[in-house]
């Protein structure tokens, strides 16, 4: 049975300087969107955001993080909602980040794919939740790679200081 809640999974890929992230085509509903989906029976939202990932594009990631970015769906839009308690109103929505490598094989929810920075995927995403999530996702890169640059040239510049290789491995 569907598990009160839903994931937003974020595939990414460094190509060169540069961060693309993947989003799909709906085949039904026309609209770009993330790998989403709900949990299923006991599943965590990190096992359900896995399997979201490897059924809707036969991508298997690694450096999985879970985003600081959430929201509430209301309950009602869910088929499975009149199997869930009744004083529950709303579900969370857990947003993932996750590195791939490869390119997606859809499968049929999805007709087409795209490898966009964040400017362009921000762009075509239609649910503000979709946006928000990546605009968190965006940042914390941001925030990562700017940490090892400068990990990198603190060590560079005292590579005999004490912390010098600890620096560098941000």
């Amino acid at each position: 049975m569907r598990a009160p809640f839903q994931v937003l999974v974020f595939p990414y890929k460094p190509k060169g300087e540069q961060i693309l992230f993947l989003i799909c085509l709906r085949s039904d509903l026309g609209f770009w969107q993330p790998i989403s989906g709900g949990g299923e029976d006991a599943e965590t939202s990190l096992e359900a955001a896995k399997r979201e990932l490897y059924e809707e594009t036969a991508l298997v990631g690694g450096n999985w993080l879970q985003l600081d970015s959430m929201c509430t769906l209301p309950k009602t839009i869910f088929d499975d909602h009149m199997y869930w308690p009744k004083h529950l109103l709303v579900v969370p929505e857990y947003a993932y980040s996750v590195e791939v490598q490869g390119d997606p094989l859809l499968s049929s929810e999805h007709s087409e794919y795209r490898w966009c920075d964040a400017i362009e995927a921000q762009k075509l995403l239609k649910y503000d939740s979709n946006r928000i999530a990546k605009t968190t996702e965006t940042s914390l890169h941001l925030c990562f790679s700017n940490s090892f640059l400068i990990g990198a040239l603190v060590h560079s510049l005292f590579p005999s200081s004490p912390f010098g290789d600890r620096l560098s491995l941000f």
